[in-house]
């Protein structure tokens, strides 16, 4: 397992964003020393174990008599079964549901982290922005064309070419379709 914690992270690709379970925080409005945490920490370590010990012998017999997960549309298939049935055991068909609820929003997470300092979904938004375009159907090569002429004038880097650009409206399809609203086809 890898665990990374990052502000400006350069790995915004959508194929690894849909592997990350992505964790938003907030900045601390006080500041505890480390010595604080970890004399709290040892302090209250006998009733951590305990709990996660309680914990354990009831996920393990729950797990047993839970049925496997439906089909689940979710990446991490293994997290999403194990989540579900966990879910499953402590609430029934309600907490299933929620899971499922929840996977979801970690799905739109990903997709947002996937495109949030993406120039091509950066582009598209300017074009959409203009009424002219909305509900359009386009072609590849007028779409590069247009945003190349955006990207001009927004200091973006676009796709060198419409087939790149193709390529690229591929691989962030689910992701661009979230951020933006939009429906992307192809034909052909």
């Amino acid at each position: 397992h890898l665990i990374l914690t990052s502000r400006d992270p350069h790995f915004r690709r959508p194929d690894v964003a849909e592997r990350l379970l992505i964790v938003k925080l907030t900045r601390p409005s006080e500041f505890i020393p480390e010595s604080s945490v970890l004399a709290q920490t040892l302090a209250e370590r006998d009733s951590i174990w305990s709990d996660l010990l309680d914990t354990l012998n009831r996920i393990i017999p729950a797990l047993r008599d839970i049925p496997e997960a439906p089909p689940l549309n979710f990446r991490m298939a293994d997290f999403a079964s194990f989540g579900w049935r966990l879910s499953f055991a402590a609430g029934g068909k309600d907490g299933a549901a929620e899971f499922c609820r929840s996977l979801e929003k970690l799905q739109a997470e990903q997709d947002q982290y996937a495109v949030e300092e993406d120039p091509v979904t950066s582009g598209l938004g300017i074009w959409l922005s203009r009424n002219e375009n909305i509900g359009r159907e386009v072609e590849t090569s007028e779409l590069f064309k247009d945003l190349s002429d955006i990207a001009k004038k927004e200091g973006l880097i676009m796709p060198k070419s419409s087939s790149a650009l193709g390529k690229r409206l591929r691989s962030l399809k689910r992701a661009i379709e979230g951020s933006l609203g939009v429906k992307i086809s192809y034909q052909g």
